[in-house]
């Protein structure tokens, strides 16, 4: 798995445990609609650190509790 498609299956598994929608993470992380959709269908050939820490910060999460999961231990993303 690559790392732009555990970014998105970490973030949307966040959003179900927490009953946030994809429009509420848009409006607090100021990330286009657009962009986040292409974040989510995989069409964002990469996605920019920074929109990563929008979306993380806009979940109330730390860089380090963000990317602490299995999704992205090193022997599951294709690098």
């Amino acid at each position: 798995m690559n790392v732009k498609s555990a970014f998105a299956m970490r973030v949307s598994k966040i959003l179900n445990e927490r009953k946030i929608s994809r429009y509420k993470l848009e409006k607090l992380s100021g990330i286009s609609h657009t962009s986040m959709i292409r974040i989510f269908n995989g069409d964002n050939p990469d996605i920019m650190f920074s929109s990563m820490v929008k979306i993380i910060d806009a979940l109330g999460m730390t860089l380090s509790e963000f990317f602490d999961d299995s999704i992205f231990k090193m022997e599951n993303l294709d690098i």
